[in-house]
């Protein structure tokens, strides 16, 4: 608000103590303010080409370093053989009856070399070396989702970055815009040409223009430490993704399988069961005498019950595929909620492609008008649609920074996604009927009209064919017709769009 009593006290000094211009001063200032400002408003340029840049992992996330982790694991196991080396030393400070031989055992050694075959041995390495190239294979695949998060991550701040550059330049055009547009409504004000409520309009936007300009600034300032630089100067081109279908979330069944894997090695019957070989030598001193000799042996453990070892593992790869189907479904339900959004984006970007396109024949229709009816009025006119084309193109710039954070998520689901850049469709040209029965326009304003509005083809009443020349002469495809149809007549479309652009105004 008090911004907003600035400006109106602003406009009553311009009004009462500069020198008061005359109109024609005033629609000279108009027109130059107009060229100046028409090389500014530009729509978005289509690219011949886009691609996403990928994202360079550091290995620093928590998968990888667990990657790290299981692959030295694995090297140990793949080192061991299930060979265990055993040592039993013991010497008695009281002499030690045996009954047996009725001596008295001084000391003893014992060592012993055990190969293990199956439980915690030979075997069982081997099925744990297998669950860890499993197990890494199942980390791979978060990692690589943890990847695609990080870039998705980055990317959102170079794009975010790099389209408010373009709101910061857009918003400073306005700005200088619309001052000037002030400046010229406050002396039409004081000539009482204009509503008081146009100007008080006008101050209103120069204070929200000057707000969002100050809030993008901060933003920018704020993440340009974060910024990549792979998009710093550059414009992004407004996407458009080629093969929607191509959107993969069933890569988990890889992973599914694998797990199904790992849970029957953890279940293996065998790894229930201790069998090993071992040889070993013993050293027996007595208060007789003493020995030693060399043994082999076999060791055999196992369990007499193996219930419930199946319906567990049923049960365990059940809950798996149950938590996996419980994520796939998650995974679905935000591919279609980006999905919606994504369309939702496209829908609102071609509605603004269609307003810039009627603005632009708008504007270029009352040039044309101003030209050959000496319309004074028309100038400020034309000044309100430059300010209603600043308004699309930040509408256009806001639907491009949501349209890319639809599409990098849809991305990190499926990088089979092919990304173009967008394509506006034009809409189909109308059928003009040419007659000179109605002369209420010169033929050159005609010409003027139709170039104005991209018409390239006209039709001809088969009885005024000697038209046909004059309009082919000036660039123009010409059809010849028997009779009207649906096609318009070109004096009464001029006169529908002076009276209505005489409306909106």
């Amino acid at each position: 608000m008090k911004k907003l009593f600035i400006y109106g006290v602003l406009s009553f000094l311009v009004c009462h103590v500069s020198p008061a211009q005359t109109i024609d001063e005033l629609i000279i200032a108009s027109e130059t303010l107009y060229k100046e400002t028409n090389s500014k408003l530009v729509f978005p340029a289509e690219r011949s080409s886009f691609r996403f840049r990928p994202y360079q992992a550091s290995d620093s996330t928590y998968a990888a370093h667990e990657i790290q982790l299981k692959k030295l694991q694995k090297e140990k196991i793949n080192d061991d053989l299930g060979l265990v080396f055993k040592a039993n030393a013991q010497y008695n400070f009281k002499d030690d009856l045996d009954e047996e031989t009725n001596n008295y055992t001084r000391s003893r050694i014992k060592t012993e070399l055990e190969w293990n075959i199956l439980r915690s041995g030979f075997v069982q390495n081997r099925h744990k070396a297998i669950q860890l190239d499993n197990e890494i294979a199942i980390l791979q695949q978060q990692k690589n989702r943890q990847d695609k998060i990080n870039w998705r991550r980055q990317f959102r701040v170079d794009y975010t970055y790099s389209i408010n550059e373009e709101l910061i330049s857009l918003f400073q055009n306005k700005l200088d815009f619309l001052h000037s547009y002030f400046d010229i409504l406050s002396r039409l004000y004081h000539q009482k040409r204009v509503k008081r409520e146009d100007f008080i309009n006008i101050s209103q936007q120069i204070l929200v223009t000057e707000a969002e300009l100050e809030n993008t600034q901060t933003l920018n300032h704020q993440i340009i430490d974060s910024v990549s630089g792979y998009y710093k100067n550059e414009k992004l081109p407004i996407l458009f993704i080629k093969n929607i279908n191509r959107i993969n979330t069933f890569g988990d069944v890889f992973t599914d399988s694998i797990q199904i894997e790992n849970i029957r090695l953890k279940h293996h019957w065998l790894n229930n069961i201790s069998f090993s070989v071992y040889t070993n030598y013993n050293w027996l001193q007595t208060n007789m005498n003493q020995r030693d000799f060399v043994s082999a042996g076999l060791r055999l453990r196992m369990p007499l019950s193996f219930k419930r070892r199946r319906q567990i593992e049923k049960i365990e790869i059940l809950r798996g595929q149950a938590i996996r189907l419980d994520k796939q479904l998650g995974t679905q339900n935000a591919q279609m909620t980006y999905y919606n959004g994504y369309r939702e984006k496209v829908r609102d970007l071609k509605n603004q492609y269609k307003k810039w396109v009627l603005v632009q024949e708008n504007k270029r229709t009352l040039c044309i008008i101003k030209k050959e009816m000496q319309e004074q009025e028309t100038g400020l006119e034309l000044l309100k649609l430059q300010i209603a084309q600043f308004e699309i193109l930040e509408n256009v710039l806001r639907l491009k920074m949501q349209l890319y954070t639809t599409i990098v998520h849809l991305y990190e689901l499926s990088e089979l996604l092919e990304v173009v850049p967008f394509q506006f469709e034009q809409d189909e040209e109308p059928e003009v009927l040419i007659t000179s029965s109605e002369s209420g326009f010169d033929i050159a304003f005609q010409t003027e009209f139709l170039k104005a509005k991209d018409i390239g083809k006209v039709y001809i009443l088969a009885e005024e064919e000697y038209l046909k020349a004059y309009w082919e002469a000036a660039g123009f495809t010409v059809y010849i017709l028997n009779t009207q149809t649906t096609q318009i007549s070109l004096h009464k479309w001029i006169q529908q769009e002076y009276q209505l652009l005489k409306t909106q105004t």
